[in-house]
């Protein structure tokens, strides 16, 4: 059952008699249910969770309330005329109208927290070699060349003229061999998360600790099933949460063909982030 689908039934009474004939109506939501033969259910469906006034309102002895629950995604069951007494069950069942019943909604549960969206690119498949993937991934190349170039400026073998240059160069090269495969120079690793595993298992077992794994797994493997991908013992990642400007991720994604493996771009996936404080 949908959130917010909690439904009310109104039973008929367990002793009908003197109420077997009558006719009511239902006001919920706005919307009027009836009129109806009180010896029949309703259910009504649609009201969300909370404290309710059941207001009986009859032209001949006026109102009678009482209060009940709905509980979230739940069947609340309601003998309403079992709540009359014997005098009251008698003059309304010489009503000329029929009896009005209406659902006021009072103290309304407290809400569900607030979850933000993320819409994550996803790339999965087989690699037999640990180190290849590591090193696929690794800045470390990147930033030792700069190192390198300010070494040979301190030393005096190059001046300042060249070390311009060469720095404009290599700042304009891939951070990564990932980011180059992808077409990209600059890919912010604080968005990019990936995992190897030496065993295939389920998704949701083996890459156990990864972020918000829970939330992705289960679509992740239908994803990759549907696209015809095999074995699957590796995963990268690219997160993006709502409202991040500029985007952090791939703009034109394709397969990662590696020595000793291939990861297969299985598109964008959206999932829930864990619930807001």
């Amino acid at each position: 059952m949908a959130l917010g689908k909690s439904i009310v039934l109104f039973k008929e009474p367990k002793h009908n008699w003197l109420l077997s004939r009558l006719e009511f109506v239902v006001q919920a939501n706005g919307i009027t249910h009836g009129p109806l033969a009180m010896d029949k259910p309703l259910s009504i469906t649609g009201l969300m969770p909370g404290e309710y006034t059941l207001c009986i309102k009859a032209s001949e002895f006026g109102r009678y309330n009482t209060k009940f629950k709905v509980a979230r995604d739940a069947i609340t069951s309601i003998y309403f005329a079992e709540r009359l007494n014997l005098w009251s069950r008698f003059r309304i069942y010489h009503s000329k109208k029929p009896l009005v019943i209406e659902l006021i909604r009072e103290t309304p549960e407290a809400p569900l927290p607030k979850v933000k969206t993320l819409t994550s690119q996803f790339w999965v498949g087989w690699c037999d070699d640990p180190d290849e993937i590591t090193d696929f991934f690794s800045e470390e190349p990147y930033y030792a060349r700069f190192n390198e170039l300010e070494a040979k400026l301190a030393n005096g073998e190059i001046d300042e003229t060249i070390y311009a240059k060469r720095e404009e160069e290599l700042d304009n090269c891939p951070i990564t061999d990932f980011a180059k495969s992808q077409g990209e120079r600059f890919l912010d690793h604080d968005f990019i998360e990936w995992r190897w595993e030496p065993d295939c298992k389920p998704l949701v077992e083996m890459f156990s600790g990864s972020s918000w794994v829970e939330m992705w797994a289960e679509k992740v493997e239908d994803r990759a099933k549907s696209l015809g991908v095999g074995k699957i013992n590796c995963f990268v990642m690219i997160g993006l949460e709502e409202g991040v400007n500029p985007p952090q991720q791939v703009e034109k994604p394709c397969d990662i063909k590696l020595k000793s493996g291939t990861l297969v771009f299985i598109g964008e996936i959206t999932h829930c982030d864990y619930p807001l404080s």
